[in-house]
């Protein structure tokens, strides 16, 4: 069989899983966009805050396709894991065959029964914080204590890289949260209040006198 002849356009069904799959991926997006602009015409939610949600992966691979998988569709089986990459804050791996997912409070019960939904397993007994975590040989025969605070010290470092890649609109309020969780620096906080903050001043000075 020819390339010709074997191309997509002469299987109407392929053609058809095509049109569907860019049909729902543009309704996705309307979606999206129509709850972005539904929840700042909102008031502030009474449930601030974030939280990381942990589960198991088989593999480790790159940020970006976790995001495809997160959000990709199986139109075969009309299932859907739709899961909100613009509420997905955050993406690392806090640890070998452990993803961690940053949610805003409001979005963690739709995302867990989402996850739930797939028969995801969510690890709600994961600590970051752990010296369980260190999978570095050196670290093997340090005392308990030692080990605690060095993965104490790798969760904060992870923790601040994260906020490098977090859209500039919520970077403020997870910087805020991570603080008061004792995850960053008074230093990495005031850095990253923005200058053009009309209460940049009063900010700087109330965190100052904590």
């Amino acid at each position: 069989m020819s390339n010709i002849e074997s191309a997509p356009w002469h299987e109407p069904a392929k053609i058809q899983r095509i049109k569907d799959n860019l049909f729902a991926s543009r309704n996705q997006r309307r979606l999206q966009r129509q709850e972005a602009a539904a929840r700042f015409l909102q008031p502030p939610s009474d449930n601030q805050g974030f939280q990381y949600i942990y589960v198991p992966t088989k593999a480790r691979v790159q940020i970006g396709q976790v995001r495809s998988r997160l959000r990709k569709l199986d139109i075969n089986n009309n299932r859907a894991l739709d899961i909100n990459n613009n509420r997905a804050l955050d993406i690392h791996y806090p640890n070998r065959n452990i993803l961690a997912l940053l949610v805003h409070n409001d979005y963690a019960a739709e995302l867990r029964q989402q996850l739930q939904r797939f028969k995801i397993a969510i690890k709600g007994d994961f600590d970051p914080c752990s010296p369980q975590n260190l999978r570095y040989p050196k670290y093997a025969n340090f005392p308990l204590e030692e080990r605690t605070n060095r993965a104490f010290m790798h969760h904060c470092d992870r923790m601040e890289r994260a906020l490098q890649f977090i859209r500039v609109l919520v970077k403020f309020a997870v910087a805020r949260h991570f603080f008061s969780k004792g995850w960053i620096s008074q230093k990495t906080f005031l850095d990253i209040i923005p200058k053009r903050h009309p209460r940049h001043q009063e900010l700087v000075d109330d965190l100052l006198r904590e």
